[in-house]
């Protein structure tokens, strides 16, 4: 006699009357919806991360700088001024008399750092030299219009810096009156800066103006024209010490920045493109 055969279990009998799977079936349906899960959080965190990516700027690239406050203009006291020493909490300095809060820069001007003398007192000397023992507004010892000019610079530094703030002046001392007025030393030095700077700007305009081109001239009737075929360039004639003047075209920039080099021919504009002058024949001309 044959042995009965297993019976077949159709998909009809594998339900149940309600319709659900059997209860045998569950943990593959439990382990589905977990891998659903599981892939749907792996996507949302990649989304996230890449739109953190997004907002991260490029390495070395600065952050947008905030708007600094309008300087202020307090008369300090010498007194006022040194209790704003390296000791801190708060650091202010002076140079040419002018005050700065550098608080931020703590690691520098606090005491036991690299720079603690420049702070609670005027140490303008200091900053050309760069020692300690220089932390004064004596400017009787600069010999050279070079030496106030870096003074001009460093107070630009802290101008243009985009922390550090201007808080007012240092009154009574060697750059302002009481009052708050700028002394006579102030202004010396403001000027020995100010030439030093037209020297160096006539200097490198030389360099510049080597290979310009020559004016177009002219000579008739006892007098000359001169003109640039360029329309952004002027005539101008260049003097060089130990040689002959002659014209040259050059853009208005160069022209206005060089009045040691350059000269306005006579009769003529400024800013004129062509113009015509008396015309000397006993003067040398190139």
């Amino acid at each position: 006699m044959a042995a009965p055969s297993t019976p077949r279990v159709t998909a009809a009998a594998q339900s149940t009357p309600s319709g659900r799977e059997p209860v045998a079936a569950a943990p593959s349906r439990r382990r589905a919806i977990a891998g659903a899960v599981a892939a749907l959080l792996v996507a949302l965190a990649c989304r996230k991360l890449a739109s953190s990516q997004e907002a991260v700027p490029e390495a070395g690239a600065k952050p947008p700088a905030l708007p600094k406050r309008a300087p202020l203009d307090h008369l300090f006291t010498h007194e006022e001024l040194a209790a704003h020493g390296p000791h801190g909490p708060k650091y202010y300095l002076s140079i040419l008399g002018t005050v700065f809060d550098v608080s931020a820069g703590e690691v520098f001007y606090s005491e036991g750092a690299s720079y603690p003398y420049f702070v609670g007192c005027d140490a303008s000397r200091a900053f050309q030299s760069g020692e300690a023992a220089d932390a004064t507004d004596d400017l009787s010892t600069f010999t050279e219009d070079a030496h106030f000019a870096a003074l001009v610079n460093w107070k630009k530094f802290y101008v243009e810096h985009q922390i550090y703030t201007q808080e007012g002046k240092l009154v009574g001392g060697n750059f302002y009156t009481l009052e708050g007025n700028p002394t006579s030393s102030l202004e010396a030095a403001l000027e020995a800066a100010e030439r030093y700077q037209r020297v160096q700007d006539a200097a490198e305009a030389k360099t510049r103006l080597a290979n310009a081109p020559h004016c177009g001239t002219r000579v008739e009737h006892g007098a000359r024209s001169v003109w640039c075929s360029s329309s952004h360039h002027v005539p101008r004639e260049l003097v060089v010490k130990g040689q002959a003047g002659h014209c040259i075209c050059v853009p208005l920039t160069d022209a206005a920045v060089s009045p040691l080099l350059l000269s306005v021919f006579p009769g003529c504009e400024p800013d004129a493109n062509r113009c015509t002058s008396p015309f000397d024949p006993f003067k040398r001309h190139a």
